[in-house]
């Protein structure tokens, strides 16, 4: 199907649309666990796992720095996204170095983001209908966990950050599954 230019209007606030930004929390797996996606009207309506309690969650500090951005990119021809999620923890401590140690080993993540206006996106796979299960990794670049640790200076306080970068063909797809669908795969 050829591309076409639709008509595009910003939604007024009221209108339904919050355009409040930031993220509240995020769902995390192992792309390895999911072995099929369902699209309804391209938004994922839900994920088939190898194995259930796979997903886990991170909630960041509430401080207004945790994010999720998606950079345009351009080489020649070649278009891509820079998919990059932040995530603070206030506070340096064992706990913290020891889950993060651990999420850092991992390859290929996968992430449903939920947005402070309740909005879900997932990052980590991209909706492929030729592919097997309906999606693949991230086609460009694979998406990771990567962390910094850092003490502040004495009117800053410590923290644990852990960012998931990857790069990606496509913008990232919507999701519609709900925190209570989520916890059940």
């Amino acid at each position: 199907m050829p591309a076409e230019i639709i008509d595009l209007e910003a939604q007024a606030v009221g209108g339904g649309c919050s355009k409040n930004g930031g993220l509240q929390y995020s769902w995390v797996t192992e792309a390895k666990y999911i072995s099929a996606i369902t699209v309804t009207t391209d938004v994922i309506s839900n994920f088939t796992m190898t194995d259930v309690g796979k997903w886990s969650k991170f909630t960041p500090d509430k401080d207004g720095t945790a994010n999720f951005a998606e950079a345009a990119n351009r080489s020649g021809g070649k278009r891509s996204y820079n998919q990059t999620t932040l995530w603070k923890f206030g506070g340096v401590n064992t706990a913290y170095k020891k889950a993060i140690k651990n999420a850092t080993l991992t390859c290929d993540v996968v992430a449903i983001h939920v947005y402070t206006n309740g909005a879900r996106i997932v990052q980590g796979i991209e909706v492929d209908a030729t592919q097997t299960g309906g999606f693949s990794l991230s086609k460009i670049q694979q998406t990771l966990l990567q962390s910094n640790q850092n003490s502040g200076t004495t009117n800053e306080e410590s923290r644990h950050e852990v960012s998931m970068v990857g790069e990606a063909s496509e913008l990232a797809t919507p999701c519609s599954l709900t925190d209570t669908a989520i916890e059940a795969l």
